[in-house]
């Protein structure tokens, strides 16, 4: 069962954002602010397959992870930020009276500490238990249904603020037809619930990484999302095709708006040369589907076996109270075409997104853009040179040099995409 936020507005991840934002200001000219940053992660995976009447087999996860990013302006380190956490999953197979699905346990535990003149945000601790349970049934008549349920414990302990709790809990339930002629049907309810992280309860200040002065609330109560999705696939000898349709209404919802703060007894919307935005709550619905296809042909034109594949996407985002949501995709095409010769495959894709003029409130507007992109591989797998997968690549993007500025990226008026650009390297499957 997944719990994932079904929209397109940005998640908040303090570590992710960074690291996004270290990597596009490699183009920055010389002066500019930027970022500079060390991670080290590691991840156990471990299981035993016991295949009982009941108990199927018993997983493991461990992940270790150590982040540190310092905001550098001129020679000077304006902040620094650290987060070092664990996180770990157990989960058991099982069989009974004619269901299949796993129950299993899962925490986090995370610091995050930030100092220098320009930090925004206090350090904070965040520890996370929870249980879960998914269950599925098929029938011979290809009828099955399915299900789920998440119980966790979330609570953020910050030095300043002191400590919030949460209880979250969440739940899904779907029905699906498997028909004999390659179609398959699915609809699936899903009711989600999630926590503020530490930036939209505790933030305020110069957040450079996002070039805002962000303001968090502690007061914030949890995200509530209903969530209705539905799914029609068919797959044939040389052809498959899907669409997916989903609307989502949120209470509750949390989200970046242009905000003001006091200071010497009035109120400004700038602070350290940056726009105030301020982490708020407000019900909203987003809702929108997508439609995929992809043809094969066999030993086709110049000896080859094809790929060809299609798609097209569009998401809708409002408040209730009338506005759009901010970071919202506008609508996309993209289409590409693979030629396969076993030891050698070269690839061609095409990606069109539409303007979006249905922004949050203070951001503006992206125009629409036009990517290109080339790609060939050697297989090395082919020559003994590991498993399927591993292959020396060659990829040639954005070759026409398009601006292309992301309606979903924070930093998109100064940050655009990279403009052509060509990547080489060898990719191992072991």
């Amino acid at each position: 069962m997944s719990m994932a936020r079904k929209h397109g507005e940005e998640d908040h991840d303090h570590e992710g954002e960074e690291e996004e934002h270290g990597e596009d200001h490699d183009h920055e000219e010389e002066g500019a602010p930027f970022i500079d940053l060390e991670q080290m992660r590691y991840d156990f995976r471990a299981g035993i397959n016991l295949d009982g009447p009941v108990l199927k087999a018993i997983t493991g996860t461990l992940s270790y992870s150590d982040y540190e990013h310092s905001e550098i302006e001129g020679d000077e380190v304006a902040s620094l930020f650290k987060s070092e956490g664990i996180e770990g999953r157990v989960e058991l197979d099982h069989a009974l009276a004619g269901f299949e699905g796993a129950v299993g346990v899962q925490f986090l535990d995370k610091s995050l500490d930030a100092s220098g003149g320009e930090a925004f945000l206090t350090p904070t601790d965040t520890t996370s238990w929870a249980v879960f349970l998914y269950e599925t049934r098929d029938w011979d008549n290809g009828f099955g249904i399915e299900g789920g349920l998440r119980l966790e414990q979330l609570e953020l302990d910050n030095s300043v603020a002191g400590q919030v709790d949460f209880d979250l809990y969440s739940a899904s339930a779907g029905v699906h037809q498997h028909f004999g002629n390659g179609w398959f049907a699915g609809a699936q309810l899903a009711y989600t619930e999630r926590g503020p992280n530490e930036s939209e309860l505790f933030a305020f200040g110069p957040h450079l990484a996002t070039e805002q002065f962000e303001v968090g609330d502690a007061t914030l109560s949890k995200e509530k999302g209903l969530n209705l999705e539905g799914t029609l696939r068919w797959r044939g000898e040389k052809a498959s095709f899907g669409a997916n349709i989903f609307h989502t209404s949120f209470t509750d919802f949390i989200y970046l708006a242009p905000s003001a703060i006091e200071e010497d007894g009035e109120l400004v919307t700038e602070e350290d040369g940056l726009p105030v935005f301020a982490f708020v709550q407000d019900d909203a619905t987003l809702y929108g589907g997508e439609i995929y296809g992809e043809y094969y042909i066999d030993q086709g034109p110049l000896g080859a076996d094809w790929k060809l594949r299609s798609g097209v996407d569009y998401v809708r985002g409002e408040l209730d109270d009338g506005g759009n949501l901010p970071f919202i995709p506008p609508l996309r095409v993209t289409a590409g075409a693979d030629a396969d010769w076993q030891r050698v495959m070269v690839g061609a894709s095409v990606e069109w997104a539409d303007n979006q003029r249905r922004v949050g409130e203070g951001q503006l507007g992206t125009g629409n853009y036009t990517l290109i992109n080339l790609k060939t591989a050697l297989k090395l797998s082919e020559y003994g040179f590991g498993r399927e997968g591993t292959q020396l690549f060659v990829e040639v993007r954005n070759i026409a040099d398009e601006e292309a500025r992301l309606a979903t990226s924070v930093l998109r008026d100064t940050v655009p995409l990279p403009g052509r650009n060509v990547r080489a390297g060898l990719r191992y499957t072991f």
